[in-house]
């Protein structure tokens, strides 16, 4: 079997706008009204994505203007007309930093959050930075359902008014008052006078690489690795491995995951994890001396 596939040669967004020195206000709205315009297609035809995120949206060239493509539909579902209904998907899916709340909630949810996730694309791609403050997974995902999104001035410092609103609209906590993909290209920011909004941002993008972000990726796994191991000495300890049938085991990324067997279940977890870490942590290191 031959699978043929679309070679994109510019690799990751947020990889290309992390090498920039700088980006411009016109810079980013023309990468967004691109990601809007595809998104907004997707649900004219009953898909939502659920999935957007930097390592899905990969640039043809590396070169301005960026012409981007949205890749990995995995997650992708399709719609049902008939119903009518913003609610007809049940199953939590996504990306953690990108979840809309409706998801990480469980209230189920539509094309809606396809629109959160573009808003945090916007806000990090103007800013460096994540929307939703949270020193881990859990706080972060406390922040999004309450709809703490911040905008210091510190970040916001030379970029529009306009460009603000957009990204407040598109992070609605209400799926049914967010912008939809089609409301936000009708958006003052994409129709202003360029000459007012092609400022130029200078901000620490480094942390968007995705060095960097398998670097998060691996120490997250590191503490998964001690959180497995501490659980199982607690219940040696403690409980007598025949006492206990299931533990939760909370990981590094915040996803909590149901472990059934304390004993060997968790040992080889434990294993599992020590092995893959390690091997990251190898290709890490062997991607950045070659850098």
């Amino acid at each position: 079997i031959y699978i043929v596939m679309e070679y994109v040669a510019g690799g990751d967004l947020f990889d290309y706008i992390a090498e920039q020195e700088s980006l411009t206000e016109g810079q980013a709205m023309q990468v967004m009204r691109s990601i809007l315009e595809a998104v907004d297609y997707l649900h004219r035809h009953n898909i939502v994505h659920r999935d957007l995120k930097p390592e899905n949206i990969l640039c043809v060239e590396r070169a301005w203007p960026l012409h981007i493509k949205l890749t990995d539909f995995g997650f992708a579902s399709f719609v049902d007309p008939e119903l009518n209904d913003d609610k007809t998907m049940k199953t939590p899916v996504g990306t953690a930093y990108f979840m809309a709340p409706e998801i990480i909630t469980n209230q189920g949810h539509g094309p809606a959050v396809d629109s959160f996730a573009c808003g945090v694309i916007l806000y990090t791609m103007l800013t460096g930075r994540l929307p939703f403050p949270g020193h881990n997974t859990t706080e972060y995902f406390k922040s999004v359902v309450n709809g703490n999104a911040r905008f210091p001035i510190i970040l916001w410092r030379g970029i529009s008014a306009s460009a603000q609103s957009l990204v407040r609209g598109l992070l609605n906590t209400d799926p049914q008052k967010r912008y939809t993909a089609f409301a936000a290209l009708q958006h003052q920011w994409f129709w202003e006078n360029r000459d007012t909004t092609d400022s130029t941002i200078c901000r620490d993008r480094s942390n968007l690489h995705s060095r960097r972000r398998r670097l998060h990726k691996a120490r997250a796994a590191v503490y998964a690795i001690e959180m497995a191991l501490r659980i199982k000495a607690l219940h040696e300890t403690h409980y007598g491995l025949d006492k206990l049938p299931e533990v939760m085991d909370a990981v590094g990324d915040g996803t909590r995951k149901l472990a059934k067997g304390v004993g060997e279940g968790v040992k080889k977890t434990a294993e599992g994890i020590e092995i893959g870490v390690k091997k990251t942590v190898d290709g890490i290191e062997t991607g950045v001396k070659k850098t």
